[in-house]
């Protein structure tokens, strides 16, 4: 009876450190989940605000593309017109006496001339031989 009241105890006792060590367990696992139910609650606050953003930044990107294509609609007809009116300008360039000089006097600046002879050569103004000199004059 001594051995069976021994084993009682001991199973008595192992029965209780069993309990202790379950319930310490458990209030371990409710912090353990607590925390992770805050975690995981800031982390669906930053997945909603990046969402947001997102969305924003999406609403931004196609205000931006509409902007672009009235924008592209507006310049395409000023693109073919200037197209148009440079092919005039070619057309009437080798007819136009005036455009010849200017195009001589390009020329002689290109080729270093000084303003004088350009001026005296093209029958232009001086302060226009001048221009052209100083547009065609190597920087240094």
């Amino acid at each position: 009876m001594i051995a069976s009241s021994h084993v009682l105890v001991a199973a008595f006792v192992l029965a209780s450190a069993a309990l202790v060590i379950t319930v310490f367990t458990l209030f371990k696992l409710k912090a353990v989940n607590a925390m992770l139910k805050q975690a995981l609650n800031q982390h669906q606050t930053t997945i909603d605000d990046l969402t947001s953003m997102c969305q924003e930044a999406q609403l931004r990107v196609e205000e931006s593309h509409a902007a672009l294509m009235t924008l592209h609609q507006s310049v395409t007809p000023l693109h073919q017109r200037i197209e148009s009116l440079e092919g005039q300008v070619r057309e009437q360039a080798p007819n136009d006496p005036q455009i010849k000089l200017y195009q001589k006097a390009a020329t002689m600046a290109q080729d270093n001339a000084s303003a004088e002879e350009i001026a005296s050569a093209c029958e232009l103004p001086f302060a226009e031989a001048q221009m052209l000199v100083n547009l065609y004059t190597p920087k240094a």
